[in-house]
């Protein structure tokens, strides 16, 4: 795995942004990124077995698309919350 930026993790192709969760030392925040292709549940893996290695405890992904799921899934992960969007439509403002 290379490291260009300290918060991206590379592998081949494969990119993924890593950071404390929220400030956290026991949680990280694994997303993928946007320019690159979804990672694979090996690269996830890869990944996971990097931050127990580095002490965390857990990990925590952003909203993912149904094609970026599958991959987290595989390597293990569960949903932990539905994401609820809420919208305006700008057509009617409060006075």
């Amino acid at each position: 795995m290379r490291t260009r930026d300290p918060a991206v993790v590379e592998f081949g192709a494969e990119r993924a942004r890593v950071v404390p969760w929220r400030g956290s030392a026991n949680t990280a925040y694994l997303a993928p990124v946007h320019d690159a292709p979804p990672p694979s549940s090996g690269f996830i893996e890869r990944c996971v077995e990097r931050l127990a290695a580095q002490g965390y405890c857990g990990v925590v992904t952003p909203a993912l698309a149904p094609v970026e799921q599958r991959s987290f899934l595989r390597a293990g992960f569960e949903p932990h919350e539905r994401l609820h969007l809420l919208a305006h439509d700008l057509l009617e403002l409060p006075s």
